[in-house]
C-alpha cells in the first residue's frame, strides 16, 4: 500500500494520463492524448482550441497554467505568448506542449527539473526544454516527464528517486536523459512515479516506483531504474495508460488488463486486492482508450460510451452517484466522445465537435471539499468553449 506521503498525492493529485494507441513497425504513431484536446492534472486542466491556442484553468501557484501569473483561474485562460501547439499534457503541477515540429515546452512547478530545461526554478510561462530533440508525444508524471522522440527512443527528465527516469540510476535529471536498455517504444505513459512504454510488437515494459506492484512484473520492490518487462497472462497490449500506482492496458482484442493498486476496485477486477501483474478488468468490455485518474480509471467503449470504475466520492465515475464500483459502470446520459481524460477526482471527455463534458471535482473546488457542494455526478458541458476536436 501506499506511505503517507503518496497516499496525499494519490488522493490530490491528477493522473497524467498518456493513452497510446498500436503502432506499426515504421515507428510511433500519433498517441491518444495527442489526439486529445483536453488533459487533466494535479487540480488544473489545459485544453488546445481549434487553431492550436494553449489554454489552461484552475488552480496557479506554481505558474502551471502558463499565463505569467499565479492567480487561480475559474474558466480557461489562454496561455503567455503566441506559440501554437499540437498536443498538450497536463501533470502534477507542471504542463507541457509540442509543436507541430514536435518541440518541447514546458511551465509551472520545476523542483525536480520537471521541466527540462537544465534548471529547478518555476517558471509561469512556456519554456523549451534543453536539447534539440523533436518529439511525437509527451507525458508527464508527479515530478518527471517522458518524451517519445519520432524514432521511438524514449527520454526522462526529473525526480528519479525511484528509477522513474529510467536511465539505470537514481540520480535527479534537469535535462531529457535516454532511457537506458535501447529499447525503441512505440508509446510511453507516465503515472506518478513510474513510467511504462509500449514496443512494435506489444511487448510492455514499466520502470520506477513498484511498492504497489505497478511495473507488473510480479514483485513489489524499492524502484525498478530501467526498463522491466510487464508479465502476466497477457504478453501483448495495442495501448497503456499509467496512473497513481497503477497501470492498465489494452489487448488486440479491446479487453483491458490493469495492474498495482487496487484501492476502491480501481482495477475494475471485482475486489480490492493489489495486484502485481495484469489482471483482467471484469465484463466484456472492448475499450478504444483508456483514462487513470488519482483513484479511478475510465475508457471509451468502440461505439464512444464512457465506461469508468474505482473510487466515486467526487462522482468521478460520472454514473449519479458517489458510490465507489469495482467494475466498470456506464457514465451517464447518451452521449458518445472521441477521447478521454482522467485526473484527481475528475473526469472529462470530448465530443466529435470538440465539446468539453466534465464530472467529478468541481474546478475550483479545494481537497476536502465535502461532495455534495464540491462535486458534479454526471457528465457536464464546460461553459461555452469548443476546444480542438480530437482526431482519428
Amino acid at each position: 500500500m501506499f506511505n503517507d506521503s503518496k497516499r496525499i498525492a494519490l488522493i490530490a493529485a491528477g493522473a497524467l494520463l498518456l493513452v497510446v494507441p498500436a503502432s506499426a513497425l515504421l515507428g510511433p504513431l500519433l498517441p491518444d492524448n495527442a489526439r486529445a484536446s483536453v488533459s487533466l492534472g494535479f487540480q488544473h486542466a489545459c485544453g488546445l482550441d481549434a487553431q492550436g491556442n494553449a489554454l489552461c484553468w484552475g488552480p496557479n501557484s506554481e505558474g502551471e497554467l502558463g499565463d505569467g501569473t499565479d492567480s487561480t483561474r475559474g474558466a480557461p485562460v489562454r496561455v503567455a505568448g503566441n506559440q501554437t501547439f499540437a498536443s498538450i499534457a497536463a501533470g502534477h503541477r507542471h504542463t507541457c506542449a509540442l509543436t507541430g515540429e514536435g518541440r518541447a515546452y514546458c511551465w509551472g512547478s520545476n523542483t525536480a527539473g520537471t521541466l527540462g530545461d537544465g534548471t529547478r526554478e518555476a517558471k509561469r510561462t512556456p519554456t523549451a526544454v534543453a536539447g534539440s530533440l523533436a518529439f511525437s508525444s509527451i507525458s508527464l508524471g508527479g515530478r518527471h516527464s517522458c518524451g517519445l522522440t519520432h524514432s521511438g527512443e524514449a527520454y526522462c527528465w526529473g525526480a528519479n528517486a525511484v528509477g522513474e527516469v529510467g536511465d539505470g540510476t537514481r540520480t535527479m535529471r534537469t535535462q531529457p536523459t535516454r532511457v537506458a536498455g535501447g529499447l525503441t517504444f512505440t508509446a510511453i505513459t507516465v503515472g506518478l512515479d513510474h513510467s511504462c512504454g509500449l514496443v512494435a510488437n506489444g511487448t510492455t515494459y514499466c520502470w520506477g516506483s513498484n511498492d504497489s506492484g505497478e511495473v507488473g512484473d510480479g514483485e513489489r520492490t524499492d524502484g525498478m531504474n530501467q526498463p522491466t518487462r510487464v508479465g502476466g497472462p497477457l504478453s501483448r497490449y495495442t495501448k497503456l495508460s499509467a496512473g497513481y500506482g497503477r497501470t492498465c492496458g489494452i489487448g488486440s482484442d479491446g479487453v483491458v488488463y490493469c495492474w498495482g493498486n487496487n484501492e476502491l476496485g480501481a482495477l475494475g477486477n471485482g475486489n480490492d486486492s493489489l495486484r502485481v501483474v495484469p489482471t483482467r478488468v471484469v465484463g466484456n468490455l472492448q475499450f478504444e482508450s483508456l483514462a487513470l485518474g488519482s483513484s479511478h480509471a475510465c475508457g471509451l467503449a468502440r461505439a464512444g460510451e464512457a465506461h469508468c470504475w474505482g473510487n466515486n466520492a467526487y462522482g468521478q465515475l460520472g454514473d449519479g452517484t458517489t458510490t465507489s464500483r469495482m467494475v466498470p459502470a456506464r457514465v451517464s446520459g447518451t452521449q458518445t466522445f472521441r477521447s478521454i481524460t482522467a485526473g484527481g477526482l475528475r473526469t472529462c471527455a470530448v465530443t466529435a465537435n470538440g465539446e468539453a463534458h466534465c464530472w467529478g471535482q468541481k474546478f475550483g473546488s479545494r481537497i476536502g471539499e465535502p461532495p455534495a457542494t464540491g462535486a458534479t455526478l454526471t457528465p457536464t458541458r464546460l461553459g461555452d468553449v469548443t476546444f480542438r476536436p480530437p482526431t482519428e
